[in-house]
């Protein structure tokens, strides 16, 4: 008997072995380098290895938020890990944890077996993976070892029968204390109605606490068997029994467990109830506490930790028990652990909260950066209204710091548009009403030109969010009106990727409209044969070449330099500064039609110059 429960325990043992290398398999997944880097992919890995266990997987980062389970459907919002005792030990030890899982909501149904891998890279913890294996799955896997006639069955820390093959119900079976050791031992034993039977336990390596019990019938009942809850724990010892009736109605199945056993153990659960309310509501709010998004720790009045759950010990990048007895200098940056100590001091000496206290750190990792937090410190009191320590609430407002920061930085870049705009209708306006003796009609619908030419430059701009633009879309925004009314006589050529800044954009756009203006008013555009093409090309040097050519208009006369109007000196002034160091502009005054020929540099690299 003793051989059988140490090889049916061995058995139990390499079964949650096997769960266990198949967590580590998936725990060695390059998908792991970065666990959040592609959820769907890695959400996939984990379903293949859920269905080669028969169990759901999940996969958490450290502080336990899960990424994945397997139990749900890809893109659920998913709670913090359900076992985190198991897990945050799979961390601290760097190696496969057990454990149990009890659970939640649930009156008196049996726990689980939890297996936990950490997942490491470069020495470091990266993130957690995890299986939940009901008792009765593990049960019926040992039960079909057992020998015929023989009863075997798994009980918990408590020394209750979790799973059994001898298909008793398992709320008929006896709740019990589950007070002392389990020993390994072996005897033979009587249950209340006589029937007497052999058995031996055996703990097992895996899940603490838990025992594997075989039994069987038999002959005689000697005369020390009374002694047997004595030795073994009222609890351990009312499940052997059970489960010794239980493999006895196998081999005698009209038989009937007498009233008065049932009686007796309805009496003992009972009186038992409290106290397992009492334990499944500890477990529910350690969970809670070590899953809940937000850090909570406990001070004591010497500044040491008492408590510190799961979050708030990411913080530190190390294990919440070796918080324990240190103080916040010891282990927390000290952008963070100075304030929390001066906060620590002021409660105790006022008795009242402080709340709010702003803090920054760096975060542990090796990508260093720098995380923001809101920390609330309350008074702890006794009975009698004196401050035994003070408690911690941590909260992380890094994003919401970084969204600060971003829309300040949007508003100053919004200001610094708006003065360069301003700044280019001042000179626009300037230049256009310098004209003396021009009809007020003819000024007002040429500076309404300029100004909805720089509208579409505008418009083209914010659309690419302010970045670089084709000059290919420039082109066509520039030259719109011409090309809806005369797309015949308008031509546009040239390779897209020519990509310019926004200043160079929009110096492109008012060219061109100039040039096009005056096409259409003295030029190439004023008759019904004449012809405008618009061509560049990028040479092997990285300069690109843009050239106007109109022909088929009215002979051109180039001007004399004192009556040049404000399109010629944008093209020979503006354009060469807008465009940047090394632009060259070449107007040809020839008979034919204008020419204009345009050679800069795109190079996007160039800061951005902000008018003051």
């Amino acid at each position: 008997m003793a051989e059988s429960a140490r090889s049916l325990a061995a058995a139990a043992d390499a079964e949650l072995s096997r769960y266990a290398e198949s967590l580590a398999i998936l725990a060695a997944s390059p998908l792991l380098d970065r666990p959040a880097a592609n959820l769907r992919e890695l959400d996939a890995q984990a379903r293949a290895t859920a269905g080669v266990l028969g169990v759901p997987v999940a996969v958490a980062d450290t502080s336990l938020a899960q990424l994945v389970n397997t139990a749900a459907s890809f893109g659920t919002l998913l709670p913090g890990l359900g076992d985190a005792a198991v897990a945050l030990r799979a961390l601290e030890s760097g190696s496969v944890a057990y454990g149990e899982q009890l659970a939640a909501g649930a009156d008196q149904a049996p726990p689980a077996a939890v297996v936990a891998a950490p997942v490491r890279r470069d020495g470091a913890d990266v993130a957690v993976v995890a299986t939940r294996i009901e008792a009765s799955q593990l049960g019926r896997a040992v039960g079909t070892m057992a020998r015929e006639g023989r009863a075997a069955a798994l009980a918990d820390r408590n020394g209750r029968v979790i799973a059994s093959n001898t298909r008793l119900p398992y709320r008929a079976l006896p709740a019990t204390s589950g007070q002392g050791a389990r020993p390994t031992g072996s005897g033979r034993a009587s249950a209340a109605d006589g029937t007497a039977f052999l058995y031996a336990t055996s703990p097992l390596r895996t899940v603490p606490g838990w025992t594997l019990i075989t039994s069987e019938p038999a002959r005689a009942i000697p005369l020390w068997s009374a002694a047997l809850p004595s030795f073994l724990g009222a609890g351990l010892a009312a499940s052997i029994a059970v489960l010794a009736i239980g493999s006895a109605r196998r081999r005698r199945p009209r038989e009937r467990v007498a009233e008065g056993i049932l009686v007796a153990e309805r009496a003992r659960a009972a009186a038992e109830d409290s106290e397992a309310e009492a334990l499944r509501t500890l477990s529910e709010l350690k969970r809670l506490h070590d899953t809940i998004p937000v850090g909570l720790a406990l001070l004591g009045r010497d500044r040491h930790f008492l408590s510190v759950n799961a979050k708030l010990a990411a913080v530190a990048g190390i294990s919440g028990a070796e918080h324990i007895g240190r103080c916040p200098s010891d282990v927390l940056p000290p952008g963070i652990a100075e304030p929390i100590e001066d906060a620590h001091r002021r409660v105790l000496a006022t008795g009242r909260p402080v709340m709010e206290l702003p803090l920054s750190g760096e975060a542990p990792g090796t990508v260093r950066n720098t995380r923001h937090f809101l920390a609330s410190c309350h008074p702890v009191q006794d009975g009698e209204g004196r401050n035994t320590g003070v408690s911690i609430v941590l909260q992380d407002v890094t994003e919401r710091i970084r969204a600060e920061k971003g829309r300040e930085l949007l508003v100053r870049e919004l200001n610094h548009r708006v003065k360069n705009t301003l700044a280019t209708v001042q000179s626009i306006a300037n230049a256009t009403l310098r004209r003396t003796g021009a009809n007020p009609q003819r000024l007002s619908a040429d500076l309404g030109a300029r100004l909805r030419a720089l509208a579409r430059a505008h418009d083209l701009l914010t659309t690419h969010a302010w970045e670089a633009a084709d000059l290919a879309e420039i082109a066509r925004a520039a030259l719109a009106p011409w090309l809806d009314g005369m797309p015949a006589r308008l031509m546009i050529d040239g390779p897209s990727g020519v990509f310019l800044r926004p200043r160079q954009a929009q110096a492109v756009v008012l060219a061109l409209h100039e040039l096009a203006t005056n096409a259409a008013k003295h030029g190439a555009l004023s008759r019904e044969a004449g012809c405008a093409s618009l061509r560049w090309r990028t040479e092997s040097d990285g300069q690109t070449i843009m050239e106007w050519v109109e022909t088929g208009g009215p002979a051109v006369v180039e001007p004399p330099h004192e009556k040049r109007g404000f399109g010629t000196r944008l093209l020979e002034r503006a354009l060469v500064s807008d465009l940047g160091s090394g632009t060259e502009v070449r107007l040809v005054f020839a008979p034919e039609g204008l020419r204009a020929h345009v050679a800069f540099r795109h190079d996007n690299s160039m800061p951005e110059e902000v008018a003051a």
